[in-house]
């Protein structure tokens, strides 16, 4: 379970950074391999849950950095983004 939940992480983690790409198109393949190859059904519920929360967490990166939306839930903070970045601070700490 815990290496299902790291693996989806890691993974969807990447495709929420990348600007403009699907996570539906990549979460159905992805959990139907992973369902039959037997994976049990709360292995699949961690792992689900898992990558979902990691792609929206890193779904306002690419905004904040570029002013481009990582995704459909993230096109309303373009505008922050976007202002965030003429003023120089999406990459200061």
């Amino acid at each position: 379970m815990i290496g299902g939940a790291i693996g989806f992480t890691l993974l969807y983690s990447l495709i929420g950074v990348i600007p403009g790409t699907d996570e539906t198109a990549v979460l159905a393949p992805v959990f139907l391999v992973f369902a039959l190859v037997g994976a049990e059904p709360l292995v699949l519920l961690c792992s689900f849950i898992a990558a979902i929360v990691a792609k929206k967490i890193t779904d306002s990166i690419p905004v904040a950095v570029a002013g481009i939306p990582g995704g459909v839930m993230a096109a309303p903070m373009v505008p922050h983004g976007s202002y965030l970045k003429s003023v120089g601070l999406p990459t200061s700490q």
